[in-house]
């Protein structure tokens, strides 16, 4: 799974992190002039169009009621009903996001990140004897005080 809300923090230089206060979902600061967001835990594998929509809800000019509605589909998902609360803009915060974006690239979709199918998985215990899985099965290790090894092996999908 990729973390999105991550990998764009990363590229424009904010300290990401995830909590688990589901009351103020995401809240900004400034620390020693870095950008400092957080944000509630089910948002470390978000879809990307999340992850940007809370990136754009603190920093773009644009919209900002369409960001805030795209983050509350998605907690409605995720959690009970929940009332989203949110810090207001930090014009400190947004002017670190816009020194940073203009020092550096901008963030753009990795395309060197790859997904991988499993092709075999086989445990091995203590004293040697090997067990094979399946793929698709399952993966049950009851007795995992024994367990020495695990061996994944994989290949990307694209081949």
């Amino acid at each position: 799974m990729i973390d999105y809300l991550k990998l764009i923090c990363d590229s424009l230089g904010i300290q990401l992190f995830y909590n688990n206060n589901n009351a103020l979902v995401l809240s900004t600061d400034v620390k020693e002039d870095v950008p400092t967001l957080r944000a509630y835990k089910a948002f470390e594998f978000c879809p990307e169009s999340v992850a940007k929509a809370i990136i754009n809800y603190y920093v773009g000019e644009d919209d900002k009621k369409s960001h805030e509605e795209k983050i509350m589909e998605y907690l409605r998902g995720d959690l009970d009903p929940v009332i989203f609360e949110a810090y207001d803009q930090n014009p400190f915060f947004r002017d670190a996001i816009i020194n940073n974006i203009n020092t550096e690239k901008n963030y753009e979709e990795d395309t060197s990140l790859v997904e991988y199918e499993i092709i075999t998985i086989v445990s091995k215990d203590f004293f040697g004897k090997e067990t094979q899985y399946s793929s698709k099965e399952p993966l049950t290790l009851s007795d995992s005080s024994s367990l020495l090894e695990l061996e994944v092996n994989i290949k990307p999908l694209d081949t």
